[in-house]
């Protein structure tokens, strides 16, 4: 069917028995008006097809990285706690030891995305179906490859932690590798060692992290699957040597600007890592619709509120690569 067909059909039902022969201007008129239960229809179409969009848009930061929710869109802090201090040992008539825990906070904050398109009186004659299904799919798609990117951006960029100015990945913090090379037990071992020590805010207690997850550039990709699924240690010539790695989780991305560059990341339910933050928790975007004044027919617009910040190197680890 043309998206002429259903539209007469909706305005038989509605009354208008002529409506094979209403005028093209006419039509779109009593089509798109502001209580058209034809206008809810095609609602329903944009939704659908925004949903399909959102959830086809081949994107990895979700696999990783901790949601959050903010209520509004001011700046909201995130507070990391020290380590508790150990219990002392209390002699007899002794005094138990005051310990106060000390905080540092990272700023995050919701921003408002959106895009704005219609369905119109030409579109109608034109019969571009287009707008009402792969219109808003694309949209969708484009607005979830915009949050990897801004997630990835934030490795690519070694942005500068917000508590205490220095680069995310950087001797300062100890998880960069000192020299690049590839995925193997010799290098992976070297980030899960740096990672378990990893201290609290005080530097006194060791937290002991462990990588959940390897993050893969795509010219590395291949190398770092083929070791995570190798069930032997390839560096050694004897295969009855297991590879200690075999439970790391590959996820390769594109967005990766260095494509030969590889990291580990840890469970972010077990220490934060970087937040991505929404809008009362809602992850998918809103469309929202009025029957067109200054256009003949109907507009809509996405509406997707989402913010990402980084809250903690800790849990993060990173190697240039083999040809760093």
């Amino acid at each position: 069917m043309s998206i002429r067909t259903p539209a007469e059909e909706y305005l038989r039902l509605s009354g208008v028995h002529n409506a094979s022969r209403v005028t093209p201007a006419e039509f779109t008129t009593r089509v798109f008006t502001p209580d058209s239960q034809f206008a809810a229809i095609l609602d329903a179409t944009i939704g659908h097809s925004m949903l399909i969009g959102h959830n086809l848009a081949n994107t990895t930061y979700q696999l990783w990285v901790r949601f959050a929710s903010n209520p509004n869109f001011k700046a909201t802090p995130r507070f990391r706690m020290s380590a508790a201090g150990t219990p002392q040992r209390v002699n007899q008539n002794g005094e138990i030891q005051f310990h106060e825990m000390s905080d540092e906070s990272v700023t995050t904050q919701v921003l408002e995305n959106g895009i704005r398109w219609a369905f119109t009186r030409q579109s109608m004659i034109n019969d571009d179906l287009g707008i009402l299904t792969t219109t808003p799919m694309r949209y969708a798609a484009a607005s979830q490859r915009a949050k990897n990117k801004s997630v990835y951006d934030i490795l690519n960029n070694n942005a500068v932690v917000q508590y205490d100015a220095y680069a995310l990945f950087s001797a300062n913090h100890g998880n960069l590798a000192a020299s690049g090379g590839d995925p193997s037990v010799t290098t992976v071992g070297a980030g899960r060692a740096a990672m378990r020590a990893q201290t609290d805010i005080s530097g006194t207690q060791k937290l002991n992290i462990t990588p959940r997850f390897i993050l893969l550039g795509t010219d590395v990709e291949t190398i770092g699957e083929q070791f995570v699924g190798s069930l032997a240690d390839s560096e050694s010539p004897n295969s009855n040597v297991i590879n200690p790695f075999r439970s790391l989780i590959p996820i390769a991305d594109a967005d990766i600007t260095d494509t030969n560059a590889w990291g580990l990341v840890a469970d972010p339910t077990l220490i934060d890592t970087i937040e991505f933050t929404t809008l009362n928790g809602q992850t998918m975007p809103i469309i929202e619709t009025q029957v067109g004044f200054r256009i003949s027919g109907q507009e809509w617009r996405l509406i997707d509120d989402w913010g990402v910040t980084l809250l903690d190197h800790r849990g993060l680890y990173w190697n240039a690569g083999a040809s760093a």
